[in-house]
């Protein structure tokens, strides 16, 4: 009787330190979590930044495209009316 109760005592023992463990790795694990959430907040953040970016260059493009074919165009109107006086 001794004998099964110092097991079980024993046994008890066993699992509030494997317990404890376990809590440490998931408390270890919820902050690898949160870690990852603010990671991918951060990356998140920074697509959109580079997305809005794209966006401001595609338009100063096609400004700068729209200016050259602008300037391009009455200057050979200029030349075909020009020669065909």
């Amino acid at each position: 009787m001794f004998r099964a109760l110092t097991n079980w005592i024993l046994a008890f023992l066993g699992m509030v330190r494997e317990l404890e463990k376990q809590r440490d790795l998931v408390t270890k694990l919820e902050q690898r979590v949160q870690n990852l959430e603010e990671s991918l907040h951060l990356l998140i953040e920074e697509v959109r930044h580079i997305r809005e970016m794209a966006v401001v260059e595609r338009e100063n493009l096609l400004l700068k495209v729209e200016r050259m074919v602008s300037k391009a165009l009455p200057a050979s109107r200029k030349k075909r009316r020009g020669k065909a006086r």
